[in-house]
């Protein structure tokens, strides 16, 4: 029970510990290591806890994705899985004045939040692919 409240708690604090601030800064914020108190726990509570906790947003609301990517990405390392979260833009943007993008979490190739939608061109991934 302590740990969906790590989720609500850490959905609320998010948008202050990241703000505006560089992509990397938010990465960083969610990568993180596995957490002995999080082994077993599976991808589905974590999943409906993350939407749980951001289904309602005083901050971020024109980042909702951004928001769950980052929170369900973090808390699916924390509880030993490998996730990679996933970024687009959305090609129609690109000729507008503002730039609009999106981002969701992959578990095994599978997205398990949030998708990539049509009319995106995929930018990069986190981690980013190993080479050889």
């Amino acid at each position: 029970m302590s740990l969906g409240w790590d989720i609500w708690l850490d959905a609320r604090k998010l948008p202050y510990q990241i703000g505006e601030t560089d992509l990397s800064i938010a990465l960083a914020w969610a990568d993180v290591p596995a957490d002995p108190r999080w082994g077993g726990v599976g991808t589905d509570f974590i999943l409906r806890r993350v939407r749980r906790s951001v289904k309602h947003p005083i901050l971020m609301r024109h980042r909702r994705c951004m928001r769950r990517g980052l929170l369900g990405f973090k808390y699916l390392r924390k509880a030993g899985f490998d996730p990679v979260l996933k970024f687009a833009v959305v090609e129609k943007s690109l000729t507008s004045k503002k730039l609009d993008a999106h981002c969701w979490v992959c578990l095994d190739g599978t997205p398990v939040i949030s998708d990539r939608e049509d009319g995106m061109t995929e930018l990069m991934e986190f981690p980013g692919p190993v080479t050889a």
